[in-house]
C-alpha cells in the first residue's frame, strides 16, 4: 500500500470493511477461512480501526483430497478491500493460479520462502492459558491468571474482539492485577445489549522483565466465569 494507507483487519472496528476472499476451486478442493496476522490500531479524530499499512500477507489453507487426478490445479479468487486514508477506496481484483501436481518436491523460491516465513511469524498464537470473563451494563472484565505472566515486572495489555459491537473502541483499557489474576477493563458498547455468551479475540500482551520489553499476541476465546468474584481495585 502507499504511505498512509490501510486496510482492515477481520474485526475493522468503528468505521471500515473487512478485506474479503470468494474462493473457486476444483471439485474436492477445500480452503479455510483467512488466518489473520496482528492487526496495527489506527486513529482518525474519534474513530479507531484496526487493520494493516504498507504490506500484509493474509494465509489461507488449501486441501486437496489424498487422490487427485488432474495434472494442475486452478485456483481463483475473486479478493475486495477497502484502502483508507483522508478518504476511502473501495478495491477488488480478480485472481488466478495454476499449480502443477505431482509427487515430487518442487524447488522453492527463496524470496517465497521469506514471505511465507514473515507472514507466520505475525500471526497470533492460541492463548496457553484460560480466559473468563464478567459483564455488566458498562463494562466487560476480561480475566487470565497472573501465573501465565510470572517474573515479569511490568505488565501491559489491550484486546481487540472478533465481534465489533462489543465494547467501544476508543476506550481506555486499564489493567489491574493482584497475585492470582489479572483483569482487563472495557467499555461495554451502547449497541451491545443482549445476552454476551463469549468473548472472542486478539489479547496483546506487552511485558517488562529485567529490562527487556516483549509484545506477544493471543487468540482468546473466553468463556463466562463462573463466579463473579471481587473486582479488582485500582492502586
Amino acid at each position: 500500500m502507499k504511505p498512509g494507507w490501510h486496510t482492515y483487519w477481520r474485526n475493522p472496528g468503528d468505521a471500515g470493511l473487512a478485506t474479503g476472499i470468494r474462493w473457486t476451486l476444483p471439485r474436492g478442493v477445500s480452503v479455510g477461512p483467512i488466518i489473520w496476522p496482528r492487526p496495527e490500531r489506527f486513529v482518525a479524530r474519534s474513530i479507531v480501526g484496526y487493520g494493516y499499512g504498507k504490506q500484509v500477507a493474509l494465509l489461507a489453507a488449501v486441501k486437496l483430497p489424498a487422490r487427485f487426478a488432474a495434472a494442475s490445479i486452478g485456483i481463483e479468487a475473486d479478493v475486495s478491500w477497502l484502502a483508507c486514508s483522508d478518504v476511502c477506496i473501495p478495491g477488488a481484483k480478480a485472481l488466478k493460479l495454476e499449480l502443477p501436481v505431482s509427487d515430487f518436491s518442487p524447488r522453492i523460491d527463496p524470496a517465497q520462502r521469506r514471505l511465507f516465513a514473515e507472514a507466520r511469524g505475525k500471526i497470533p498464537q492460541p492463548a496457553p492459558f484460560e480466559a473468563a470473563f464478567v459483564v455488566d451494563k458498562e463494562q466487560i472484565r476480561l480475566r487470565f491468571p497472573r501465573a501465565a505472566f510470572s517474573g515479569v515486572d511490568v505488565l501491559s495489555a489491550v484486546f481487540y474482539p472478533f465481534d465489533s459491537g462489543l465494547i467501544e473502541h476508543a476506550a481506555s483499557q486499564a489493567v489491574l492485577l493482584d497475585q492470582k489474576r489479572v483483569e482487563l477493563i472495557l467499555q461495554r458498547s451502547p449497541v451491545s445489549i443482549g445476552k454476551i455468551s463469549r468473548l472472542n479475540g486478539l489479547l496483546i500482551v506487552q511485558e517488562s522483565a529485567a529490562g527487556t520489553v516483549k509484545s506477544r499476541a493471543f487468540d482468546v476465546f473466553a468463556r463466562p466465569a463462573a463466579s463473579a468474584g471481587d473486582p479488582l481495585q485500582a492502586r
